[in-house]
């Protein structure tokens, strides 16, 4: 009950209408897509979503399934993988400039981390498409490949 509550706060802050989505048509990388892909159905190795499929006794309710990456003891869900981990600080920044320069109208520092996350996830504009899915597939690929931070 509580990680269905959890999903259906998620996905009602990215998805408006029920349809094939646009991305799905212009996101051209198939690698790209699927991250992408998972990410807004909640269908990754996020610790948010491993740590609902542990055994019935052992599964976590979802603010202890925390980032391994960093040391900020937060959960690794959606938005913290994207946006605030620092453990992808360099990508961020690197993907925020990207951002910044391709929106120049939009202050994005005005933004709160939620609405930004929703924006993100949300906006299908072509060119910020696929700087937004090479930014992930890079942080993706980073956390598949590093081993966790040690918290000794």
């Amino acid at each position: 009950m509580y990680d269905s509550l959890c999903l259906k706060q998620h996905w009602c802050k990215i998805r408006f209408h029920f349809k094939k989505e646009e991305y799905l048509n212009i996101i051209a990388s198939k690698s790209h897509r699927s991250i992408f892909s998972q990410l807004r159905l909640s269908c990754h190795k996020l610790n948010i979503e491993r740590g609902r499929y542990l055994p019935p006794k052992q599964i976590l309710p979802p603010d202890q399934r925390i980032c391994n990456k960093c040391q900020l003891n937060l959960c690794e869900d959606e938005l913290h993988f994207i946006l605030t981990c620092t453990f992808y600080q360099e990508e961020r920044e690197s993907f925020m400039q990207k951002l910044k320069q391709l929106f120049e109208r939009i202050n994005f520092d005005m933004l709160s981390v939620n609405d930004l996350f929703i924006w993100l996830m949300a906006n299908v504009h072509e060119e910020f498409l696929h700087i937004f899915t090479k930014y992930l597939n890079v942080i993706y690929a980073k956390r598949n490949i590093t081993n966790p931070v040690s918290t000794d």
